[in-house]
């Protein structure tokens, strides 16, 4: 499987990276900082998941929801209200930072692609 995560911290992005990476079952990984850079990848490549954060630099990454499928939404705001947003918008997840990425991890372990 392909994923493709989108967030602005190097930190989670290369994190998620090297742990997804390591998985039998993904074949590769993209890392994007921004909406911009998620909107190019998109554009060329359909990933099996999106990994996503809420808040980026250029916008809400629910942004990319009307578009996307196969939609893990991460962010340190989980209220109530960002997570029915995500759920609406047409996330089929939602993890909250940081405990949340084990859960996220674990869900790509199992996927069923």
């Amino acid at each position: 499987m392909h994923v493709l995560i989108v967030d602005d911290s190097a930190a989670v992005r290369d994190r998620l990276a090297r742990e997804l990476g390591e998985l039998p079952n993904v074949s590769s990984v993209t890392q994007v900082g921004d909406l911009a850079g998620a909107r190019r990848t998109l554009a060329t490549s359909t990933p099996d998941l999106i990994v996503l954060d809420l808040h980026l630099p250029d916008g809400l990454g629910l942004e990319l929801l009307p578009t996307a499928s196969g939609v893990a939404v991460i962010s340190a705001d989980g209220s109530v209200e960002h997570r029915v947003g995500a759920r609406r918008r047409g996330a089929q997840w939602f993890f909250e930072k940081p405990g949340g990425l084990v859960a996220l991890i674990e869900l790509v372990r199992v996927w069923p692609g």
